[in-house]
């Protein structure tokens, strides 16, 4: 039987969720049924020796500017080469590039993935509607994000797909506690790990820290890095928490670090889905997280995590007492985080991903 030609489209392979979700797709799908090959617009990155160790191709078409429109022209002949079946595209550069190139080499079907709510200019909105007319399918990695490309672009509802994402989970359930986080005995350990921002609102959570600082013993843990990183580190110094909240920086022991936290919390402005809570919830963590984006989808309030309203630091500092104090809520809530996990596996996520490819060419729809 012969396989089905794949091309992921990416604008590198440097260490994004993207990236790591392509390389993911791309390394978990069945070798007897498909043939991935991997295109990155400007250059490799950190991750292609992963793809490397996978036997997965990867070709760099080295975009040397925001001018070079021969890129196409490149990757078309790419695709031609590899006799493609479907082109797979992602981020802002991979969508627009990718499925220029697709469109330029008659491949029988292509697919965008949207993983981000729409923030993007009119003209950008006009460019993602003329290529979404050109685009078989759209994956929304949430009802919410598929929700904000619809109201952006247009596009009939039909045209898309939710499929959510999965994470190879293995590395937070069997994670160990090494004790890299030095704490005073009996102190609980709140976790934050998100890119350092204002749309995470670290600084939001800090403030929410410090109403609580006096009624739970509990120290509060940063993960990231960022442009907000002195910002963050000289507010801390302002309020005098230095000696209750750590800001680590840029970590690769993520699953250890969740693996001793208490309790952890993501209280962004916005979110397309979340992947730290499902890496969260695999640690047997309680979490709690705002009301935005695709985040209820994840979390069931008061089941297998907590949800409060996005401005409302009242609510937040509440919970964070509520968990802190209280054993029974915080080991019932991540008991259920745990048993509700699976479902965003890596497992699940490309077994989705593999049904979609084949049913699009069984359609045999032709651009």
């Amino acid at each position: 039987m012969k396989k089905i030609n794949i091309a992921y489209i990416v604008p590198s392979l440097d260490i994004g969720g993207s990236e790591k979700k392509v390389l993911d797709l791309a390394s978990g799908l069945n070798r007897n049924l498909f043939k991935p090959i991997i295109i990155t617009i400007t250059k490799t990155g950190k991750l292609l020796g992963k793809a490397s160790e996978f036997n997965i191709p990867v070709y760099c078409v080295n975009k040397k500017s925001k001018f070079d429109v021969f890129v196409v022209k490149r990757i078309s002949k790419i695709l031609k080469e590899n006799s493609i079946d479907i082109v797979h595209v992602f981020t802002s550069t991979g969508k627009l590039w990718g499925r220029l190139a697709a469109i330029k080499a008659k491949t029988k079907v292509i697919i965008s993935t949207e993983e981000s709510l729409f923030r993007n200019t009119f003209i950008d909105r006009i460019i993602e509607t003329r290529l979404s007319q050109k685009t078989n399918l759209i994956i929304p990695n949430s009802n919410a994000t598929k929700l904000s490309a619809i109201n952006a672009t247009n596009i009939d509802s039909n045209k898309y797909k939710v499929i959510y994402n999965g994470i190879d989970l293995k590395p937070f359930i069997n994670a160990k506690k090494v004790g890299s986080i030095p704490k005073a005995k009996d102190e609980k350990i709140i976790v934050c790990v998100a890119r350092l921002e204002h749309r995470k609102r670290q600084k939001f959570l800090i403030d929410a820290f410090n109403l609580v600082k006096h009624k739970v013993n509990a120290m509060l843990v940063l993960v990231g890095d960022g442009p907000l990183y002195n910002e963050l580190k000289n507010y801390i110094k302002e309020l005098d928490l230095e000696s209750r909240v750590l800001l680590l920086g840029s970590r690769n022991d993520v699953p250890s670090i969740l693996k001793e936290a208490d309790l952890f919390i993501l209280p962004s402005m916005e979110e397309g889905f979340g992947n730290v809570i499902i890496e969260a919830m695999a640690a047997k963590v309680c979490v709690i997280a705002s009301k935005v984006g695709g985040i209820p989808e994840i979390i069931t309030h008061n089941e297998n995590g907590l949800l409060f309203d996005v401005d409302n630091i009242n609510l937040l500092s509440k919970l964070i007492i509520d968990v802190i104090t209280n054993d029974n809520l915080r080991n019932k809530i991540a008991e259920k985080a745990l048993e509700t996990v699976n479902k965003f596996s890596k497992e699940n996520m490309v077994n989705e991903h593999e049904k979609t490819y084949q049913e699009l060419l069984e359609v045999g729809k032709q651009i």
